[in-house]
């Protein structure tokens, strides 16, 4: 099971008419955009109008941090460790950084939490299906990472937006910030209250399938849709999705978006998930 690095999908949108209703907090809202690696990033930020500046230098701060968190977890980035992993499969262990580290464990825990469903290990060629996330060997100690088998390379793009987006929040919130909102392509992480809208991403309508506000939490959207299938499952060659798209709410971007890759695939096992990881909800978008 994979999940590519893109942006366009079930489409999460903020009711812009809705935040510029009076908040006795917040005197003014400031966001600025950019692409980063083909992802329109945006950070929206309420805050007292005397804090224009230092909004605007934690958003910058924000921007770059992203940017170097990209290019790590990058499957092109040669500079990158995922890159470094995977074109030293069968000849050497990686030193990665501490992130990287964590990253990786936190996909083998999840590995494990989702009955082998969430895994960041694919094979090369693809139609060699016998493998799974015990062909990944770390060494806490030396902070290595090395893949035995030439034929596996690690995919991180299933986990990496996610647990970036947590990356960021904890830089804002570090400076002091209360009220906040990113927007990767279309995943959120949220600090304080904000309204949400879930389009359908079959249609080029505006109007939202299902609203509904979050506070404190992440939307990640999972899919196939636009450019074809791009998830499969290689334990099973034949995978059909049932859904267009998953979106699920919890309280970390890391775990709700491996989550909307795995309830993408096993839809079957949305109430389980939701009580073990604590969800908020889960939207199936199905094919109507």
């Amino acid at each position: 099971m994979k999940r590519q690095n893109r942006h366009i999908g079930l489409a999460l949108f903020v009711f812009l008419f809705s935040l510029i209703f009076s908040d006795t907090t917040y005197a003014a809202q400031f966001h600025r955009t950019q692409v980063i690696r083909s992802i329109p990033l945006t950070i929206i930020i309420k805050a007292p109008t005397s804090k224009r500046d230092p909004v605007f230098k934690a958003m910058q701060n924000t921007f770059e941090t992203a940017d170097i968190y990209f290019d790590l977890w990058s499957l092109e980035n040669k500079a990158g460790d995922i890159y470094k992993i995977n074109h030293s499969a069968g000849i050497k262990p990686v030193k990665v950084q501490a992130n990287t580290l964590e990253l990786i464990q936190s996909a083998l825990l999840l590995n494990q939490q989702t009955k082998g469903v969430f895994d960041i290990l694919y094979p090369t060629p693809r139609r060699l299906r016998k493998y799974n996330a015990t062909e990944i060997i770390i060494n806490t100690k030396q902070q290595t990472v090395f893949l035995p088998n030439p034929q596996y390379k690690i995919d991180s793009n299933g986990i990496a937006k996610g647990q970036i987006l947590d990356i960021l929040s904890q830089q804002l919130d570090s400076l002091g910030f209360k009220k906040y909102l990113i927007n990767a392509g279309g995943d959120l992480k949220a600090r304080g209250s904000w309204p949400v809208c879930l389009k359908s991403p079959m249609t080029e309508s505006t109007d939202c399938v299902v609203s509904f506000r979050i506070k404190n939490k992440a939307v990640m959207t999972s899919g196939n849709y636009e450019r074809g299938v791009h998830i499969f499952n290689p334990k099973e060659p034949h995978f059909k999705p049932k859904n267009k798209s998953t979106t699920v709410v919890g309280k970390k971007a890391g775990i709700a978006g491996p989550l909307a890759v795995v309830l993408f695939i096993k839809p079957e096992f949305e109430n389980e998930f939701i009580t073990f990881f604590k969800l908020d909800r889960v939207y199936q978008q199905t094919d109507k």
